[in-house]
């Protein structure tokens, strides 16, 4: 797992060097519309509670995203994001009772602000959606993220994601690839 991020962040600061042919800021904010689409890999850390219920730390789980994003005049944005976590963990539901968490999907629809190129802002509602067992949670998704441009509408993207629900709440941290059309 150690080794897959440092591949991710060595591909990041290589393709930032050969950035080239990048249109420029000013006909990118021409657009009126403009969409991407976004797929990343990260980890994200998770409360970790043992067989008894009882608190024993945090787990970090690796996780990937697929986002789709529809700009306005690249200030706004209204964005589909859906995050799968890859391993299971032990939590709790809202009675208290134990259970296995296997096959976590968590979908949002969200709005975004970009105050300054390349970085934006984003807040939205959605549901963890269990596809193991059924149980499900509403979540409150804030974040940021930061676009470096490499070619031909493409970037390379670091995000960073607080997930907050009633009972629990997570943080993320991603590395992935944009293409913008």
């Amino acid at each position: 797992m150690k080794h897959i991020f440092h591949l991710l962040i060595l591909v990041i600061i290589s393709s930032h060097g050969y950035s080239q042919e990048i249109e420029s800021h000013e006909d990118l904010e021409s657009k009126t519309m403009g969409n991407a689409v976004a797929f990343s890999l990260g980890v994200i850390a998770l409360p970790q509670f043992d067989v008894d219920g009882q608190h024993i730390g945090e787990v970090f789980l690796p996780a990937f995203s697929l986002d789709y994003e529809l700009w306005y005049k690249r200030k706004f944005a209204l964005l589909v994001m859906n995050e799968y976590v890859l391993s299971s963990f032990v939590g709790k539901d809202a009675n208290d009772v134990v259970i296995e968490r296997e096959h976590i999907l968590i979908s949002a629809i969200a709005l975004g602000y970009s105050p300054i190129e390349h970085l934006g802002g984003f807040i939205g509602y959605g549901m963890e959606i269990d596809l193991g067992n059924g149980f499900t949670y509403s979540v409150l998704k804030l974040g940021m993220e930061y676009s470096i441009p490499i070619r031909n509408n493409w970037h390379s993207v670091l995000l960073f994601t607080g997930d907050f629900r009633r009972y629990y709440g997570s943080a993320s941290f991603e590395v992935g690839f944009a293409k913008e059309f």
